[in-house]
């Protein structure tokens, strides 16, 4: 009953922490780490859980899931769809240039990578994109709403690649440089919430894969476990993101900003 326990507070810690601008990936790995699997592998399976808020983003955004899979008959075309469709296939194609690398150099020299650090550098950037927006508001009196365009897209997506070193947030970098591309509090998290469906999936399959072409891998945890922590993460997943979109719709994006870098740069003192 204990083990049950433990597992259910790993997803909860997983549909937690992937909306927020603390690494969700690593706050699994440690959690795990704690319950006595080594980190190596807790790294692992924190990247193989973490896909779990693809799930939760499908079935939230299902309306724009399938506009996007409209659009891959028409992906040259004007329409939001199709927009939306090059915005998420090129900012995932380009997450590939800085993210293999990172998630290689993260596999090789994990032990010396400090998740407080991260977590303190991710809150600096969050307030620096706050006082961006707060410019922005103050002296324009608006944020874009839009699809953010293809060169937006590349910065976008080179910036979530980053995300696969050990403590930086996937979803809070992708929303610090939303924000400070100029884009509304509740359109960045959409798109990164958006972002996050093949963002996941694929660092999932880029960790797994190998280990189960090779047969070189078996876990600690059975795969009951592992999909009682699936299934309770995309249930948390699904109220955190929902939550934090209705407080973004009603939010300058400004405050916004600064409220996330007080919750990371504060998270990087309990880690």
């Amino acid at each position: 009953m204990l083990e049950q326990a433990i597992w259910i507070l790993i997803g909860i810690v997983q549909g937690v922490t992937e909306w927020l601008p603390v690494s969700s990936k690593t706050a699994v790995a440690l959690t795990l780490n704690f319950v006595g699997i080594k980190l190596y592998e807790a790294y692992s399976l924190g990247l193989i859980i973490n896909s779990s808020a693809a799930v939760a983003a499908t079935y939230y955004f299902r309306k724009e899931v399938l506009g996007i899979l409209r659009a891959l008959t028409r992906p040259l075309a004007s329409d939001y769809e199709a927009r939306l469709l090059r915005f998420v296939v090129i900012a995932t194609l380009t997450t590939a240039i800085t993210g293999i690398p990172l998630y290689i150099a993260a596999k090789l020299f994990l032990r010396w990578v400090s998740e407080s650090l991260m977590l303190v550098i991710i809150g600096v950037f969050l307030a620096f994109t706050g006082f961006l927006a707060r410019q922005r508001e103050k002296f324009y009196g608006f944020m874009l709403k839009a699809v953010p365009t293809m060169s937006a897209a590349v910065v976008v997506g080179l910036a979530q690649g980053v995300a696969a070193l050990p403590g930086i947030s996937r979803s809070g970098i992708t929303v610090a440089t939303l924000i400070a591309l100029g884009y509304s509090g509740e359109d960045c998290f959409r798109y990164s919430f958006i972002l996050a469906i093949p963002a996941t999936i694929f660092g999932a399959l880029l960790d797994f894969t190998p280990s189960l072409l090779l047969g070189v891998r078996s876990y600690s945890i059975t795969a009951i476990d592992g999909l009682l922590i699936f299934v309770v993460a995309v249930a948390v997943s699904l109220l955190t993101m929902d939550m934090l979109l209705k407080v973004a719709a009603k939010t300058r994006v400004s405050w916004i900003a600064f409220g996330l870098a007080a919750f990371a740069i504060a998270a990087a003192f309990i880690v």
